[in-house]
């Protein structure tokens, strides 16, 4: 069982540390066949957009290393690297604008 509960994290602003809450994005797939018609897109824009609606700063989700294309995919879509998890897998965020 995955615990659904966004993080909070820390970003600094001037100077002094600010507590942001991040959605966490568990498992996000999409079968074989059906990759590259904009399916991952559109229920990726779904997810963000109720993070955002719920006031939430930023999203996160894990990549595992052996997953290129995944990790690519999140990169274009904004996402950057935050981190590993376990020297191997790949933390991935990517910050909402509030403005």
């Amino acid at each position: 069982m995955y615990d659904r509960s966004p993080i909070l994290g820390g970003q600094f602003k001037d100077g002094k540390m600010a507590t942001i809450s991040i959605g966490r994005i568990g498992d996000l797939c999409v079968k074989e066949g059906r990759r590259s018609q904009g399916v991952g897109s559109s229920l990726l824009n779904v997810v963000e957009s109720e993070f955002v609606k719920k006031g939430y700063q930023a999203s996160s989700l894990i990549v595992v290393a052996n997953q290129i294309r995944a990790f690519n995919y999140y990169i274009k879509k904004g996402y950057f690297f935050a981190g590993q998890k376990a020297g191997k897998d790949f933390l991935l965020t990517k910050p909402f604008d509030h403005s």
